[in-house]
């Protein structure tokens, strides 16, 4: 998994708890163990910013570059400027 990553949350919305959100984190954090991983960026309106910031924070854990963004253009042009994870 050492492509770039975009993830799009700009008009998604969860009825997961926060410690669903948690797990779900975990589970993504388990991904690391199978090899370098590449670089994420994650668009979040900024009201739903705190909903994701527990998952973001396990996230964080990774050897990758990682952000937060708030509309799509700009996680893009950061996107094309990392390099991929191997």
């Amino acid at each position: 998994m050492s492509y770039r990553k975009l993830f799009d949350g700009t008009d998604g919305d969860t009825s997961m708890t926060p410690d669903d959100l948690l797990q779900v984190g975990v589970r993504m954090r388990d991904f690391h163990a199978l090899g370098p991983m590449g670089p994420l960026a994650v668009v979040v309106p900024a009201e739903k910013g705190e909903v994701v910031a527990r998952v973001l924070g396990i996230l964080a854990a990774a050897d990758r570059p990682m952000r937060v963004f708030q509309s799509v253009r700009p996680a893009l042009r950061w996107l094309e400027r990392q390099k991929s994870g191997v």
